[in-house]
Order: C-alpha cells, then sequence, then structure tokens
C-alpha cells in the first residue's frame, strides 16, 4: 500500500546547463528560492496536499538527481527513529560505453543510488514532516514521486527571472551546486562525491560545479549507498 505522489512520469530527456549559471547567481539562491517555494496548493482538488514543485525543489539540492531521474520517479521513506529521509534513486545513465584502448565496456554511471539526509535543513525537515504527515499506515513506507522534466524547468526559469534577474535557472543548476560543495568538503572524498551524484568514474565529476562558490562545509548527507558498495 503505498500513496503516490506523481506529477507526470513523462521522461523528456535532460539537458545539461553549462555551469557558468552558478557565476549568475547570488550565494544564497538555494536558500532564497526555497523560502519563495509554496509549501502546499492552496486551490483546486489538491488544496492542502504537497506542493510538487515544493517537493521537487526540496529533493535537487540534496541530491543532485537529474531531471530526467526525477521525472522517472525517485522513492523516499522518512524513518521517525533516525529522524532522516531516504531517497532512492534509479540512474539514467547507467549504459555501457567502450573502455580506452579497447579493453570492453563498463557502464558510465550507476544503475541506482540512496542518499540518506536528516531533517536539519529547511528542505530536509519539509520533506521529513511530508512523509511523516500521511496516513499512520503509510509512514515509515516508500513513497513515489515523479515531476515532469519540461515543467520543472519553466518553472524554475519562471523564478529564476522574478528572483534573480537571471535567464536559465533550470535543474541542473542544482547538480553544479551539490558538485561544487562536495567538490570543496574536507569531509568528502573524490570519489564519495562521485558515487553520491550516481558517476562511477570520478573523472566525470570535473565537468561539474565551480571551486570558487562551494560551501566548504559538512557532509551534505548522512550516508549514500551505490551498488556495490560494502
Amino acid at each position: 500500500h503505498l500513496y503516490v505522489l506523481v506529477e507526470f512520469a513523462t521522461y523528456t530527456g535532460d539537458t545539461m546547463t553549462d555551469k557558468t549559471i552558478l557565476d549568475q547567481l547570488p550565494d544564497g539562491w538555494r536558500s532564497t528560492l526555497w523560502a519563495s517555494m509554496p509549501r502546499t496548493y492552496t486551490t483546486g482538488p489538491r488544496k492542502g496536499t504537497p506542493h510538487h514543485l515544493a517537493m521537487a525543489v526540496a529533493i535537487s539540492p540534496l541530491t543532485g538527481l537529474r531531471p530526467a531521474e526525477l521525472a522517472a520517479g525517485v522513492w523516499l521513506r522518512a524513518s521517525a527513529e533516525k529522524g532522516a529521509v531516504a531517497i532512492r534513486i534509479t540512474g539514467a545513465k547507467h549504459d555501457q560505453v567502450n573502455t580506452p584502448a579497447g579493453q570492453g565496456t563498463a557502464s558510465r554511471g550507476h544503475e541506482w543510488r540512496v542518499v540518506v539526509v536528516d531533517r536539519s535543513s529547511e528542505c530536509g525537515a519539509f520533506l521529513f514532516n511530508t512523509l511523516q504527515g500521511q496516513r499512520e499506515e503509510l509512514r515509515d513506507q516508500w513513497v513515489q514521486f515523479t515531476y515532469n522534466a519540461s515543467t520543472y524547468r519553466n518553472n524554475l526559469t519562471t523564478y529564476g527571472l522574478r528572483l534573480f534577474g537571471v535567464s536559465g535557472l533550470c535543474p541542473y543548476a542544482f547538480r553544479h551546486a551539490l558538485a561544487t560543495d562536495l567538490k570543496t568538503s574536507d569531509a568528502v572524498t573524490i570519489k564519495e562525491a562521485a558515487d553520491a551524484l550516481g558517476h562511477v568514474s570520478t573523472a566525470t565529476l570535473w565537468r561539474y560545479g565551480n571551486g570558487r562558490r562551494g560551501r566548504h562545509g559538512n557532509r551534505p548527507f548522512l550516508s549514500f549507498q551505490v551498488p556495490g558498495q560494502g
């Protein structure tokens, strides 16, 4: 018995934005954007239920997931005992590619990953409270959420212009921002950073983020898991 929070499950593909978008955004842009999010619907048949845009904007900075991964559906579970939320993401880029020098093939991304975050952040607290606010028999259960990639991008573009006067804000901005935080954190190894974003190779990670804009802070997640991890 799962309560499914579904917007649209359409797979539209994803287009990487130039990471220089971070240079056009002010410090604290993620917090400003989150503060402007409607937490629930105020009219219509969904009145009083969690707003899908808020759900997407809460998940994105915590995981850096691709818009295609969100469109395909992510699974979330809140643990009241641990005060944490587990987010399971099916990788959008886990196909096999040829390795250099004809040494066979290898996956370029993890098939799945699970990122566990606590409720100390505003986004983590929103997700935790939303999941725990379900009917009692559904609490501590896995819940699926999807959001159409084009809808998400269009909404972020609107907010980017309204809040920052910036054209081109899109879901990949969260991925670049998290990659920057991970690469500049002393509490995260490069391998952990790559795995948390779904990359098998650390080489791909260097295409993401902007080292001048990192938070240089602690680990942004409690833990994560990928296939083959001990």
